[in-house]
């Protein structure tokens, strides 16, 4: 996310592909998100243990919601409006927590 590396936009690029062996549809997944709302939330939140690349070291259950729409512009400034699920849905809530200024472990239970 654009704030870790000291820019104050909103932006986050996401490379889920290390979790590809908990869920094949993630291999390949790389994605800019350039001024992102996120929409809806839905689903009862499960834990996952996350940690994050500002925080080497450290990580804690936190739980999210399952599915996640979101409304942002792809990296040729177009608009785009997508669901995600699980694993994605996970990662692009932790990404756009940053550029709100949240960190995972603020969002501990």
């Amino acid at each position: 996310a654009a704030p870790q590396i000291n820019k104050s936009i909103r932006l986050f690029i996401v490379d889920a592909s290390p979790f590809k062996d908990e869920d094949e549809k993630l291999e390949g997944f790389k994605k800019v998100f350039i001024n992102p709302i996120i929409l809806e939330e839905e689903g009862k939140e499960w834990p996952f243990n996350e940690g994050c690349l500002s925080i080497p070291g450290i990580r804690e259950d936190v739980k999210r919601r399952p599915k996640v729409v979101i409304e942002y512009y792809n990296e040729e400034f177009e608009l785009k409006e997508e669901t995600y699920e699980g694993l994605a849905a996970r990662i692009i809530q932790h990404e756009y927590d940053h550029i709100d200024g949240v960190m995972f472990f603020d969002r501990m239970q």
